[in-house]
């Protein structure tokens, strides 16, 4: 007995020393990500956080993107080079994505604040803005717009999101929360570092391999899947808040709504749902052309819900249409 006693104890030490070195390991294989993919941007100070905008190209007006939920820079990169070689073009990622820092709770009222103290302490709205939003990025560019219609030459807004969607589809909140949890429970393995020792099982989101690969890293070595479960559980409530608000667009500004042309599956609906949400998207799509008189309505044919990955030329032109005004 007293002999089994001392095998297992020295097979428990072995354990724990196996399990400490692997973990060293993760830990330094999540540090080395870090170091080997730097923002490419620089870092703005919004009030005790620090977002990364990046900016490339010259002329005026400015465009600025602003991703769905739980995306970041990464996914305008087509776009952005597009628009690059005729205007100042510029991405950023909002807070606890990307490269930027953990800021306030991830609701849409301060993802609003966030980019309104962006940029003012960018001042890149001196010669006016043309914001281009994709899905819940539409809805935060809509609610800037709003509220500084003197600093907005133009609005592009890419599939976007709707403030009545979860009203419209009430088992939306439910997969929202569903998703929320499903991104908490993968956080310890970001925390241990184990995610970046397999990062051929993160999702590559439809990116080109290049900018999959930095997509897969930052989100294995940064509080990207947090965020992401705190934006997504937020998401009900901040589309009701949005609901409450006055969203209204001066009529004179400049409005192009670019929607999917085929249906978009979601993870996690049935089939019935997916249908009935396919139908109700499209009749808000098509409400968004009547916010302003004489927007144009554009059907990307070719694209599901990511326009700007399966046809980037053609936001690329609906942003220099509207620059040109």
């Amino acid at each position: 007995m007293r002999k089994f006693k001392v095998v297992l104890v020295s097979a428990l030490m072995l354990l724990a020393t196996a399990t400490g070195i692997f973990l060293l390991v993760a830990g330094h294989a999540k540090r080395k990500l870090r170091i080997t993919n730097p923002a490419p941007g620089r870092m703005v100070d919004v009030g005790g956080y620090r977002l990364h905008i990046y900016c490339v190209g010259h002329g005026t007006p400015t465009v600025l993107f602003e991703a769905g939920m739980n995306d970041f820079s990464l996914h305008w990169s087509s776009v952005q080079t597009l628009v690059a070689q005729k205007l100042r073009a510029c991405v950023y990622d909002r807070a606890g994505f990307g490269w930027s820092e953990t800021g306030h709770s991830a609701t849409l009222e301060n993802r609003i604040a966030d980019l309104e103290q962006l940029i003012e302490r960018t001042e890149i709205a001196k010669n006016g803005l043309i914001l281009v939003g994709h899905s819940y990025g539409g809805l935060m560019v809509r609610g800037f717009a709003s509220r500084h219609p003197e600093q907005i030459t133009g609005l592009v807004l890419v599939d976007s999101a709707h403030e009545d969607q979860f009203r419209r589809l009430p088992f939306m909140t439910a997969l929202a929360h569903n998703t929320a949890d499903s991104f908490r429970s993968l956080r310890w393995l970001v925390d241990s570092g184990i995610m970046a020792l397999s990062l051929e099982q993160i999702p590559d989101r439809g990116l080109p391999v290049d900018l999959a690969i930095q997509y897969r890293a930052l989100l294995a070595s940064t509080a990207s899947l947090q965020t992401a479960a705190d934006e997504t559980d937020a998401a009900p409530l901040s589309f009701d808040w949005a609901r409450g608000k006055n969203m209204a667009l001066p009529r004179t500004i400049r409005l192009t709504v670019i929607s999917r042309g085929r249906p978009d599956q979601m993870p996690g609906l049935s089939d019935s749902d997916n249908l009935l949400l396919e139908d109700e998207w499209n009749k808000l799509q098509a409400s968004l052309t009547s916010l302003v008189p004489n927007a144009r309505s554009i059907m990307a044919t070719k694209s599901r819900h990511y326009i700007q990955l399966d046809e980037p030329a053609l936001v690329y032109s609906a942003i220099l249409e509207i620059s040109a005004k």
